[in-house]
């Protein structure tokens, strides 16, 4: 009788800490699980510019991957807020070998993309243009990644 108590006990934790578990980490967004990373590489500094549209706040982060680094080998370079309709933020990084992810917030929750997609379409000056979005055929954050030395004077409206 007492060890079925005590069973009962173990499986009540084990269940309560199963139900809870996911809220643990609700808040915080993690982009290097991701399935899907935008890559891109330059051997000069880059430009950003970033923009987002629709109603969800973003969080666009650029990471470099390190054999055995934390967060699944994904370390965090840069993270900037996109604002839904807040204008567009800019920035720049080091020469190097980036994956670009932004995740959205629903609610208290930081879910991927389930669009992320790389326009093929090469223009002058550019190195790559990148779409996240909630749902397929969305483009509701997107970024533009260029040589630092070719920023263009139409940067992002404030």
């Amino acid at each position: 009788m007492r060890m079925v108590s005590w069973w009962r006990k173990l499986i009540l934790a084990g269940a309560l800490i199963c139900a809870t578990a996911p809220n643990v980490f609700a808040g915080r967004a993690r982009p290097w699980v991701c399935r899907d990373k935008a890559a891109f590489s330059s051997k000069h500094p880059i430009t950003y510019e970033a923009t987002a549209t629709g109603r969800h706040l973003w969080i666009l982060s650029f990471m470099q991957f390190h054999m055995g680094g934390p967060n699944e080998g994904f370390t965090s370079i840069a993270k900037r807020v996109l604002r839904p309709r807040g204008g567009g933020v800019t920035g720049q990084l080091p020469a190097g070998h980036y994956f670009a992810v932004a995740v959205y917030r629903r609610g208290t929750y930081w879910p991927c993309p389930q669009n992320v997609q790389e326009d093929d379409r090469v223009k002058p000056g550019v190195i790559a243009t990148l779409c996240f979005g909630e749902e397929g055929g969305l483009c509701s954050a997107k970024v533009t990644i260029r040589p630092a030395d070719t920023v263009q004077s139409s940067q992002v409206r404030h």
